[in-house]
């Protein structure tokens, strides 16, 4: 007793004492014996003081964030055989100062009251000549003003109570017993990883923990304890070690060490699971929300309605959690190395506080089912004004607005702006749905080009100009609203994915990845420009493709005539040619007419597609309704030329006059498509068509050449033209047989095919062995006849083309 009273100011060694002293008395008989009794009356008011002291420590180290205190206080509790009652108290107290204040902040009469007396105040009551009105729109932004300012003190709340939880969690894991005989191979554990000699507070406790396990009365305060130690990500440095566990620690001769293990796996596997005080407050803060919300529609209506602002709510108090954290981990020199390791500190500030997104989601699912209410209802509404012409401008705007803010309310964190972004895509759709409804069809829609336009081809213009205009506009508010965005990332990043300090969506969003699906998180602006061109895009193209299927068949019905015209030329001399051929000025009065008449009211692209033409030349979205229209003509030009080249093979142009005006006529062709094209947005053959291009403009080289030149060009292992030219070796030979005598007839007169149809049957191939196979099989049938008409020379073209197909088909099949 002298010694516990000379070191009073000693806590831990007094504490010590006490229990020595305790242990003493209730292994002796000293009933009876006055000195004895009167130490024990001592000693139990020593232990009052010690508990009394140790309580002040606590309760002062959480007022002033001081961990030695906390540590001294903890410690002393140890050496008097109460630590693990102290935190089961601590806890409980923990939880029922959060129920307590969540209730009350949900509470419809305390919120109720709150509101009434602030507006009393606001409006000084209501005197003699002052009239109450009831204001039910007021009320209600003022009962929403209340709600969320109760949120925000509980949220405030459980950030605290998170705070002590960690910190007493990573004391005990720092506090070092070193007052006793004891080392850590005389003590049960949970890993091998700790090399210090004596064991933490937090060991301790497992340590028993492990030794009375089964034992139900104390299952509330081993709940606590795990609770406590899942705050702190005690189970991090345990994440590895379900294989290495050593049972050779000197244990209690009364438990074996099967049951050990057992009791070992048990606590682990608590351990794991258990998402600490930040999981059991979520579970109770969605618990109480979702009852609230069933109760009372106006609380419904501000948690759904305003679920951007209760994930703001969540979402700071997730940074300010981490970031406190980190701040206690890396800031504090103090702690211990042995129990946070490198990387138990890294695992600590990745930890993803799923529990969170858990509390949140029904809330969300119901945010997300309205904004896209909201989205379609816009859409529905701009419809039913108009059965034919679509929405007009103002309600084009409308709903643009409507999505640029439910994308505004959104960017409060990426996840939910990515699901929004889906509910936009679906918006489009929509509205790519409600426009084909409005689409013109019928043959007078499609294939009538000789009259004037007409109201249905007036209609589907309008459309691909709304479509346009609609994708344009979208896509440019979004692209202010977002470009340059620095989301707020929290919960769900994977932060070693991505530059911590910012994400911006047009560089590197795409990196983001959820640890729930470890999928890519694509940009919103990427996903709306994928939206607008899968949707409006394709709808624009299906409007355009019948109308301008028949201005390509319109176009081959015209350069059918030129084997007619070409046919007449061949009994006039060079001198009596005309500079232009008749086919080649329908051709152009055609084209003309048809940009004039039928495709002058198409929407050109405005001003700034000028100044920022990353946003759409990069997205695919038509700008307007010219650029739709560049788009669908590749299909139609392509087949025009391609059709324009196997026409000009099946002249006979044995003659160098026919293969000179065939050269000219190759320049007028081009002049004549022209007109369909917009060079002034660089929109000409060459970029619309590149491959197509080139052969239309490699071709009129061979008109020159003389047979023996072409076969030595494209005929031969060391020749240079099969590679640097860009026609087909069907379409050279076809233009061989062009030059033979009258007796080779072309392959598909011995076929029995019609011209209109061998053009389209070369057209469609796209395997060039078919043709060049069909080629010879002519060849071969005039072989036969030479053989029944007993002819003893062939003509030297024969053998050209025979080796001219020997070459390339034998090429293709090697």
């Amino acid at each position: 007793m002298k010694r516990i009273q000379s070191r009073s100011k000693d806590l831990c060694q007094c504490a010590m004492y006490v229990n020595e002293l305790n242990f003493i008395f209730n292994n002796m008989e000293w009933e009876g014996i006055h000195v004895l009794e009167s130490y024990n009356r001592a000693l139990v008011q020593v232990r009052e003081s010690m508990v009394s002291q140790a309580w002040s420590l606590i309760n002062s180290s959480y007022e002033l964030s001081d961990q030695t205190q906390l540590a001294t206080g903890l410690q002393v509790f140890y050496h008097l055989n109460m630590l693990m009652d102290v935190v089961h108290e601590l806890v409980t107290k923990w939880k029922s100062e959060f129920v307590s204040v969540l209730s009350s902040s949900v509470d419809i009469d305390s919120l109720t009251q709150r509101m009434r007396t602030r507006q009393k105040i606001q409006q000084g009551g209501s005197g003699p000549g002052r009239a109450s009105l009831s204001a039910v729109g007021g009320q209600a932004a003022a009962f929403h003003v209340a709600v969320w300012t109760s949120l925000d003190g509980t949220i405030d709340k459980m950030e605290q109570l998170i705070s002590c939880s960690r910190l007493l969690g990573l004391t005990l894991m720092k506090q070092r017993e070193t007052h006793i005989d004891v080392c850590m191979t005389s003590i049960c554990r949970l890993d091998q990883y700790i090399s210090e000699l004596y064991p933490s507070l937090a060991e301790l406790l497992i340590h028993e923990m492990l030794i009375d396990w089964q034992n139900n009365k104390n299952s509330e305060k081993y709940s606590s304890i795990l609770l406590i130690f899942a705050s702190a990500n005690f189970k991090e440095s345990l994440t590895r070690q379900e294989d290495n566990i050593d049972s050779s620690s000197a244990i209690d001769n009364s438990i074996g060490h099967k049951q050990i293990n057992d009791n070992r796996a048990d606590i682990r596997n608590a351990l794991i699971s258990n998402e600490g005080f930040l999981g059991w407050a979520s579970d109770q803060l969605a618990t109480k929300l979702s009852a609230v919300s069933n109760q009372s529609p106006v609380i419904k209506e501000v948690l759904e309605g305003e679920y951007p602002k209760l994930l703001k709510l969540i979402l700071d108090l997730e940074r300010r959690v981490t970031s406190t954290l980190s701040n206690e981990l890396f800031n504090n020199s103090n702690y211990d190395q042995y129990t946070l390791s490198p990387i138990h500190q890294q695992t600590i500030l990745e930890q993803l506080p799923s529990c969170l997104v858990r509390a949140l989601h029904p809330f969300e699912t119901a945010y997300l089912s309205r904004s896209v209410s909201r989205l379609f209802d816009r859409v529905t509404l701009a419809f039913s004004t108009s059965t034919t012409a679509g929405p007009d401008t103002n309600e084009l705007n409308d709903i643009i607005q409507t999505a640029a803010n439910e994308l505004a309310y959104a960017t409060v964190h990426h996840d939910l702006l990515y699901k929004v972004t889906r509910n936009l895509d679906k918006l489009i759709a929509l509205f790519a749905t409600k426009t084909e409804t409005l689409i013109s069809t019928g043959s007078t829609c499609a294939v009538q080009l000789t009259d004037s336009q007409t109201l249905g081809q007036q209609n589907n213009i309008h459309l691909v100009n709304l479509l346009c205009q609609f994708g344009t506009n979208l896509q440019l508010t979004v692209n202010k609203r977002l470009n340059n965005l620095n989301t707020i990332t929290t919960s769900n990043i994977n932060h070693k994915n991505y530059n911590k300090s910012s994400t911006f969506l047009n560089e590197t969003f795409a990196l983001i990845t959820t640890i729930e699906t470890m999928t890519p998180i694509k940009n919103p602006l990427q996903l709306i420009s994928e939206s607008t061109k899968n949707h409006l895009n394709n709808l624009c193209n299906s409007i355009l493709n019948p109308f301008l299927l028949a201005i390509g068949n319109k176009i081959d019905e015209i350069l059918s005539s030129m084997h007619s015209e070409y046919d007449s030329y061949q009994n006039v001399s060079v001198n009596e040619l005309s500079s232009k051929s008749k086919y080649l000025q329908d051709l152009q009065n055609f084209t003309a007419r048809v940009r004039q008449q039928y495709l002058s009211d198409l929407s050109q692209p405005p001003k700034f597609v000028n100044t920022i033409p990353n946003i759409f030349t990069q997205s695919g979205c038509y700008v307007c309704g010219e650029f739709a229209l560049q788009d669908a003509l590749k299909p139609i030009l392509t087949m025009c030329v391609n059709s324009y080249l196997w026409r000009s093979t099946l002249i006979r142009s044995s003659k160098e006059s026919i293969r000179l005006k065939l050269a000219a006529d190759y320049k007028d062709f081009e002049l004549a498509l022209m007109p369909l094209c917009s060079p002034n947005y660089g929109y000409t053959l060459s970029k619309l068509i590149p491959e197509s291009y080139e052969q239309l403009r490699d071709f009129p080289s061979i008109l020159s050449m003389e047979n023996e030149q072409l076969v030595q060009t494209y005929a031969k292992e060391d020749s240079v033209g099969s590679s640097s030219n860009h026609l087909l070796p069907s379409l050279i030979c076809q233009h061989m047989f062009s030059r033979a005598p009258d007796e080779i007839r072309y392959p598909h007169i011995v076929a029995g095919w019609s011209t209109n149809y061998y053009v389209s049957w070369l057209v469609k191939r796209k395997n060039d062995t078919e043709r060049l196979v069909f080629l010879r099989n002519g060849l071969s049938a005039y072989v036969h006849e030479v053989q029944l008409r007993q002819q003893r020379e062939y003509p030297p073209i024969y053998l050209q083309l025979k080796e001219f197909l020997d070459y390339h088909i034998g090429k293709d099949q090697k």
